[in-house]
């Protein structure tokens, strides 16, 4: 008897390994890449809310700097002969002028930190403000000729002076280099003004204040405690920063010394201001903006008078060079604005140049340059 046999290849075997190998690596994938959505989607998320946190800043430091005041408003109904209304109207521009002097000295180069509450605003998150007034900074097209290569000549004063004892003061702050004559050689160079003080950055000369470019105050309020904790304990040596130090935005070669930059001041050798108590450093700057006569104002006689107290340095300590410098009216238009959004585990940073001007209707802010940092 003959017996047959049944062999049949394996074919179906293998191919249900196949199935369960591609069909795991499918699955696999699947799983990794839901995954890495449900991570990635939440920050995308509060990316996006700090964004718009950061950005409501700018509205917060209009609404400061908008002083709501009857300066900017019409007044119809009143009926005053021509020469009362001259004497109304210097008496509410003086007022005016206070009132923005009290609320920028107030503000000028300090962190303002906002907490937010789900319950109360709808959201868990932090903002932090700070506005710096451009008019305390050095206008590099204003007081150099880009046609003939040189500083302008200038009644009474001396900018090539002053930047070469800027140069001489930097050097502390920047590993012992003079950092104001590689700026010197740029602007030799530069066939037109300046459209944006970031240009002070091309060639290496300059390439450490990549890192230090806009103004930052020295306290960091959007550290977490264990930040804090260290910075207690680690002095944190004053730094300089380029765009604290120069700008393209006002239209005078002359220094407000009422907002005169943090950089500026470590250059001059004047110690940043501490505030210890917020209820007395108030009560201070109200005293003294109510004995300004800010239209009426000599710094040779002034300055000790009115900045002394904030500065802690006299008016014989000042360098000869920056005098001439000094502007006595208090008239600031441009601002600068930095503000930090912190939603969840992302902080956004932004930076905004306003420029306020005074119309008919009122005041007007618009933001001529914005930079996300």
């Amino acid at each position: 008897m003959t017996t047959k046999s049944n062999k049949q290849p394996g074919y179906i075997l293998l191919l249900t390994i196949m199935i369960l190998s591609i069909s795991t690596i499918v699955v696999t994938q699947i799983f990794f890449q839901a995954r890495l959505y449900n991570s990635f989607i939440p920050l995308v998320l509060e990316k996006e809310k700090a964004r718009q946190l950061a950005l409501s800043g700018v509205s917060i430091a209009i609404a400061q700097l908008s002083l709501h005041d009857a300066h900017f408003e019409k007044q119809k109904d009143q009926k005053l002969g021509k020469l009362e209304e001259k004497k109304d109207a210097a008496k509410d521009g003086i007022e005016h002028a206070k009132n923005l002097l009290r609320t920028v000295l107030s503000v000028q180069g300090r962190w303002q930190t906002f907490i937010l509450k789900h319950d109360v605003d709808g959201i868990d998150a932090q903002l932090s403000v700070c506005i710096t007034c451009e008019d305390g900074k050095l206008n590099v097209n204003s007081f150099y000729d880009f046609e003939k290569h040189e500083f302008k000549k200038i009644a009474q004063a001396s900018p090539e002076e002053l930047f070469k004892q800027l140069g001489e003061a930097s050097k502390p702050f920047t590993g012992n280099k003079n950092m104001f004559e590689p700026i010197q050689d740029f602007l030799k160079k530069q066939q037109d003004p300046l459209v944006d003080v970031t240009q002070l950055l091309q060639g290496k000369a300059l390439e450490e204040f990549k890192e230090h470019l806009f103004y930052i105050p020295s306290k960091e309020l959007l550290a977490t405690e264990q930040d804090s904790k260290e910075e207690k304990t680690e002095e944190k040596k004053p730094k300089i920063f380029l765009a604290d130090l120069f700008t393209i935005s006002t239209d005078s070669y002359r220094i407000n010394p009422w907002v005169l930059s943090s950089s500026l001041q470590l250059l001059f050798k004047i110690k940043p201001r501490e505030v210890v108590n917020e209820k007395d450093f108030e009560k201070e700057i109200d005293e003294l903006v109510d004995k300004v006569s800010i239209d009426k104002i000599s710094w040779q006689k002034d300055w000790d008078t009115y900045l002394k107290p904030l500065y802690k340095i006299d008016f014989e300590s000042l360098p000869k060079e920056l005098i001439p410098f000094l502007s006595t009216k208090f008239e600031p238009r441009q601002f600068s604005v930095l503000c930090y959004g912190k939603v969840g585990r992302i902080t956004q940073k932004l930076l905004v140049l306003l420029e306020r001007t005074a119309t008919g209707e009122g005041e007007s802010f618009s933001m001529k340059k914005i930079y996300w940092l």
